[in-house]
């Protein structure tokens, strides 16, 4: 019998992801969760065969519906913009994704989750909201404690890493053509090695989990990743595959922080993002996320240059 999996944010990237992972895999029903099912996005999933159901997260009643008789959920939120930048909006979504999939007796949870950086900068950083410090991070991880104590063995928390879609062009990350006709990447990790992925490839190793089921996979932390490299490597595979020589400059983080907004970037978000990008400058962010997992769940997993391959069109103009 299929197994009968919801997938929350099914229009977003990363539950997108998430369910065409699964239909390649064949072998599920897949409820996906929609605000608008009526939308251009979700009438697209049903066209694939996907059950698409009404369901918000701020509406417990909707949640139940969309979690019955089902055997998985994939739980993600949008901190940026259906929740508006307001963790405490996206820690109390999580949690009614929680409370619902306890009420409905959901046998497996995996929540794309993230760290609590709070141990680590509280002491040198003040706090964006509450006592966060990397909002968009903070919650999701307070959401994923909540879920174990309520859920238990049946969660698996899902550690995706930086996206490799922020370095496509317009996206904040990418590529910049200098004044003397240079091109450089500006992002402020210093020397560390940081982990990288794409948001297929977290709907990959989602799928595999999920496939898998809690026997093996309840109660472990699985990370995605399909390439660790510091800034410099990045910037050297952008010269390997474009053939033009583009640098990696790491600016202090509050430099950052303020030239950013100088392009348009809100401050609340640059504040936030300089954060993270001072969190996994202290602490490795490829602990949690090993390539040899990713590779044995997801073996086709993209490392950074076959991205770029991939995508090469869309920096036609920068490389011209």
């Amino acid at each position: 019998m299929s197994k009968l999996v919801a997938v929350c944010g099914a229009t977003g990237k990363q539950g997108g992801g998430v369910v065409a992972a699964l239909q390649r895999l064949g072998g599920f029903n897949v409820r996906a969760l929609s605000r608008n099912p009526e939308s251009a996005s979700s009438k697209k999933l049903s066209d694939t065969g996907v059950q698409v159901v009404k369901a918000d997260f701020e509406d417990t009643a909707s949640l139940d519906a969309a979690f019955k008789d089902v055997d998985a959920v994939f739980g993600v939120t949008d901190f940026w913009q259906a929740c508006r930048g307001d963790a405490a909006r996206e820690k109390q979504q999580g949690i009614n994704l929680v409370d619902a999939a306890k009420r409905q007796g959901v046998k497996h949870f995996v929540w794309s989750s993230l760290e609590d950086t709070r141990p680590i900068l509280s002491s040198s950083r003040e706090p964006l909201q509450g006592t966060y410090t990397v909002p968009h991070f903070d919650a999701k991880h307070e959401v994923e404690q909540y879920a174990k104590e309520q859920l238990g063995s049946v969660v698996t928390p899902l550690y995706p890493s930086v996206f490799m879609e922020n370095l496509l062009p317009g996206s904040g990350m990418d590529p910049t053509k200098q004044a003397d006709g240079s091109i450089a990447l500006f992002i402020p990790v210093g020397q560390s090695v940081v982990s990288w992925c794409t948001t297929p490839d977290i709907g990959g190793v989602a799928a595999a989990v999920i496939q898998a089921g809690p026997a093996q996979w309840g109660g472990k932390t699985v990370g995605v990743a399909g390439e660790h490299a510091t800034l410099q490597e990045v910037a050297d595979t952008f010269t390997r595959v474009f053939g033009k020589k583009v640098v990696g400059i790491a600016p202090p983080v509050d430099d950052w922080i303020q030239a950013v907004q100088g392009f348009g970037v809100p401050e609340a978000m640059a504040k936030d993002l300089g954060n993270m990008f001072l969190f996994y400058d202290l602490v490795p962010m490829t602990t949690l996320r090993p390539l040899e997992q990713t590779l044995a769940l997801n073996p086709g997993v993209q490392n950074l240059e076959a991205f770029l391959v991939a995508n090469k069109d869309k920096y036609a103009e920068l490389f011209a």
